[in-house]
């Protein structure tokens, strides 16, 4: 008989705010330290506690019982207390790479201030486990994880190898009943002793070496203060049946599994991809929709941090700054903050999600003042070579060199209008006693070589600009503000470049808005066919609106016709926040034709857009019994703007909504062109493919999601052409094969009033607690950018990656006044690298000496990447990913080169 080696762990799973907010579940998370610390201090027997794999929650204690410290650090140092490695315990789908990587950093630096932390991959409550997560567990130093949902039926015993894109692998332990399989237990031994009886030999028979996990532990539950008693009075009644039970912690029972499997480690079932089934337990995969708009901001702040502020602020300090790294430390816990699964799904009450876009608002807030702090570092070092009337500082994040349209904001004809008089103590007011110049009526545009560029003068108003100083008030000036649009040209890669703006008087064509040449509208009502002269176009596509709202999409280079592009389609839902669910008799509704109302917008060749405007008229919410859409409807406007740039192979689209109605789901529909079995999405550090059809031949809880998530871009393809759709913000995408091809269906809105129901007709049972939650039903105004491409060939083929990564990365620009012309007015810092090999980070290093480059292999294959610097460097070294040093790298004058695998 085999023996039983049963680990029973003490815990808390600790959700920082869910059905409560924030500083209610603070004062009870005390209270639980608390008696933690107490029950420690005087049972000797009381072997340990896990406080759930985050460290953030030692720094919700400490904010209130600060005295506490050097108590806390020395049962955490001493074993009593696990803590870590994670700074939160995030949803691991909807966040970034990077951001598993910063909130492993952080996690380790607050474990290690309070004496040390665990270094294993606990992750007992996310929905879901992306396809990298070994890769991403292995670089950060950790070899095993500890998970409950998402397993696979593959995965019949606890003990598994997973292994990554790239290879990695690391031991998987699966716990089949989850994260409480020993909460409450009594100490009536007639009702604890066959409960445990029954649970060790159901772990043991799963189980390829007979050590067992018991976790005594819950949501939010407190210390079982009497459990030493209890698991003494189970080991004297189970010896005997060949169970042996005692009081361990996370890493005891780890070690023991890896020492109990020995040599047969080798012979473990091998699992590839990500882990998000549903057969054994409720994924909960509704709240990838869930709350759109923290989706949508969480992608703000990550972009902004990862391509923005992080690489300006690297290249400020090779330029001669200082590097921020105190402020940009605060910015990613802040971040960090709102990446707990409670929080980003969207799956608490109303106030927990009101606090997170508050919190959002102050992230952006930092970063958008990091950002330009480092731009106007740099611009205002620059060597300016020509006259000018304004003079543009154009930044590129991306490490291709582009060429594109942009529109830039630039203030002429300064003059001072308030100015500080310290003798007086006064505000000096002269605007009445100035003549200012007046509006331009159109300008010409130079690059740093000379070149004139093509430009249009869209816009131009007066307006103030407040000059602040950090050794006097600030001052007022009156400007001209010139809104304009020009083709930039060869904008470095990962780098700047500066244009020189120019007033002009002369009527140029395609320029000078005083004439009406530089941009034309019109304004069509579509009835009963398409309307062939509405047509925009550039060198790519041709792009018409369709009688439906649509937009038919033709690829002048291939060819092929693309129908009902941007087509909406609103279904209902009678899911809660965890959980899209389909009512029993559900209706679907799209834009009202007889609503509609086209314009176009076009300024010569450089950009062009097309308009449509109409209703969707929606039930107003679900029958009072849920089962149907009410027959009541709310018209909810939809305005949807396609544009076409100059050289661009995108077709842009920008959708504004308010919406009116509850209970429903509204998705946005693109044809492929073809007939595929597969979708690739963009992911962390990689792409996956996944079956279009999930296999519903096997048992589930949940019902097998067909909607997934992604991280920019969705395509399809049949290997000889598909097409692909990116997003800004909108975690969630389907794919259906209907009417003989794929489409593409992108989540909007998924609108419901619940943080959790039971009578749901795709899932058992709750996810949660039965707690209205009226802001889930998303009533408002929104906002959402994507782009369609039709391609050859497949994705990789196609280096869709490389058309993502500018879509999702706009140029950034700042305008200067003073230079010190220290530094060219154009310059590269990464002036080349390999085309699959993807910056993900550019940063200073933790230790803070140097910089970190981060890189991964986005392709399916391997990759001999060269990496080639604008600038001289000492040497490089090739690290793990939490910065540990692996060997050094040769450098061959600014060039690296690097053997990456696949993935």
């Amino acid at each position: 008989m085999k023996k039983t080696k049963a680990h029973v762990i003490s815990h808390t799973h600790w959700d920082r705010e869910w059905y409560m907010p924030f500083e209610e579940m603070r004062l009870k998370l005390v209270d639980l330290i608390d008696t933690l610390m107490e029950i420690l201090e005087n049972s000797e027997e009381y072997r340990a506690f896990l406080m759930d794999g985050q460290a953030i929650i030692l720094e919700d204690y400490l904010e209130i019982k600060p005295q506490n410290g050097e108590h806390l650090k020395k049962l955490i140092s001493s074993g009593r207390i696990q803590v870590g490695p994670w700074y939160i315990l995030p949803d691991e789908l909807l966040i970034s790479g990077e951001s598993h990587i910063r909130n492993y950093i952080e996690g380790k630096k607050v474990c290690s201030r309070l004496g040390g932390g665990l270094e294993i991959g606990y992750l007992p409550d996310s929905f879901g486990h992306p396809a990298q997560m070994p890769q991403i567990l292995k670089g950060l130093g950790m070899d095993t994880i500890v998970f409950w949902r998402g397993a696979s039926h593959d995965i019949d015993k606890t003990e598994f190898v997973w292994r990554a894109m790239d290879g990695s692998e690391i031991l998987g332990i699966h716990m089949p009943f989850g994260y409480g399989n020993s909460a409450y237990l009594s100490r009536d031994m007639s009702v604890t002793l066959p409960r445990v009886k029954r649970l060790t030999g159901e772990l043991s028979r799963l189980s390829n070496t007979g050590v067992v996990l018991l976790m005594n532990g819950s949501d939010h539950v407190f210390p079982q203060r009497d459990l030493p008693g209890i698991i003494k009075g189970l080991k004297k009644e189970m010896l005997e049946t060949g169970i042996d039970i005692h009081h361990s912690t996370l890493t005891e029972f780890v070690d023991a599994v890896k020492s109990g499997l020995g040599n047969s480690y080798e012979k473990l079932k091998i699992i590839e991809g990500e882990l998000r089934y549903t057969h054994r337990s409720l994924l909960l995969g509704g709240t990838l929709s869930t709350r759109m708009y923290l989706k949508q901001l969480s992608h703000v702040v990550e972009k902004n941090i990862e391509r923005y502020v992080e690489p300006f602020c690297v290249f400020d300090v090779i330029n001669g700054g200082k590097y921020p790294k105190d402020a940009i430390v605060y910015g990613w816990k802040n971040i960090l903050k709102n990446h707990p699964h409670d929080n980003i799904c969207g799956c608490s009450v109303d106030s927990v999600h009101d606090d997170m876009v508050a919190r959002y608002e102050r992230i952006i807030q930092l970063e958008n003042d990091l950002m330009n702090r480092a731009m106007k570092s740099m611009a205002g070092k620059i060597t300016s070579r020509f006259e000018f009337d304004a003079c543009i500082t154009v930044f590129n994040p991306v490490q291709e060199t582009r060429s594109e349209y942009i529109e830039v904001e630039a203030d002429l004809d300064r003059m001072l209008v308030l100015a500080v008089d310290y003798a007086k103590s006064t505000l000096e007011d002269t605007e009445d006693s100035i003549e200012h110049p007046p509006l331009p009526e159109g300008v010409e545009v130079y690059d740093s070589t000379g070149n004139s560029l093509e430009a249009v003068l869209l816009s131009a108003w007066k307006d103030y600009e407040m000059v602040k100083s950090d050794h006097t008030l600030p001052e007022i000036y009156k400007v001209n503000r010139c809104r304009i649009g020009l083709y930039a040209k060869e904008l470095p890669a990962l780098g700047y470049t500066t244009f020189y703006i120019r007033k002009s008087s002369k009527n140029i064509p395609g320029q000078g808005i005083g004439t009406g040449e530089a941009i034309t509208r019109d304004e069509i009502i579509i009835e009963n066919a398409i309307i062939e002269n509405v047509i925009i176009e550039n060198e790519y596509y041709i792009v018409v609106p369709e009688p439906s709202g649509t937009f038919r999409v033709t690829d002048k280079l291939a060819g092929h016709v693309y129908t009902g592009c941007n087509n909406f389609v609103d279904g209902g839902d009678a899911g809660d926040e965890y959980t899209y669910s389909y009512p029993e008799k559900d209706s679907f509704f799209g834009l009202d034709r007889s609503s509609i109302k086209v314009s176009t917008l076009k300024a010569g060749d450089l950009v062009q857009q097309v308009t449509v405007e109409g209703i969707l008229n929606l039930p107003e919410s679900l029958t009072g019994d849920r089962k149907e859409r009410a027959s009541f409807f709310v018209p909810c406007p939809v305005k949807a703007t396609v544009t076409l740039k100059k050289g661009e192979k995108l077709v842009r689209f920008k959708t504004e909504i308010i919406n009116r109605a509850k209970d429903h789901r509204l998705q946005v529909f693109f044809p492929s062109g073809v007939l595929s079995d597969k979708s690739h999405a963009e992911s962390q550090f990689c792409v996956v493919s996944r079956d279009i059809e999930p296999d519903m031949t096997v048992d589930w809880v949940e019902i097998p999601p067909t909607a997934h998530p992604h991280k920019g871009f969705v395509d399809v393809n049949d290997g000889t052409r598909g097409a692909a759709v990116i997003t800004r913000g909108l975690s969630e995408f389907e794919v259906r094969n209907m009417d003989g091809q794929s489409w593409i269906a992108i989540t909007l809105l998924r609108c419901v009033g619940w943080l959790s129901r039971n009578d749901l007709l795709t899932r058992e049972g709750n996810g949660g607690w039965p707690l209205e939650t009226p802001g889930a039903q998303c009533l408002g105004e929104f906002c959402f950018e994507y782009a369609f491409m039709p391609h050859g060939r497949t994705w990789e083929d196609a280096e869709i990656y490389k058309i993502s990564d500018s879509f999702l990365h706009p140029v950034k620009y700042v305008q200067c006044h003073d230079f010190s012309r220290e530094k060219p007015d154009r310059m590269s810092f990464i002036g080349h690298v390999t085309g699959s090999c993807r910056v993900s980070a550019v940063k200073g290093a933790e230790n803070g000496d140097g910089y970190i480059a981060r890189f991964y292999n986005i392709s399916t294959r391997p990759v001999n990447a060269a990496i080639v610097l604008g600038f001289d460097i000492s040497s490089a070294e090739e690290t793990t990913l939490d910065e540990r040093k692996i060997r050094d790298l040769e450098v061959n004058g600014r060039e690296i080169t690097l053997e990456m695998r696949k993935g």
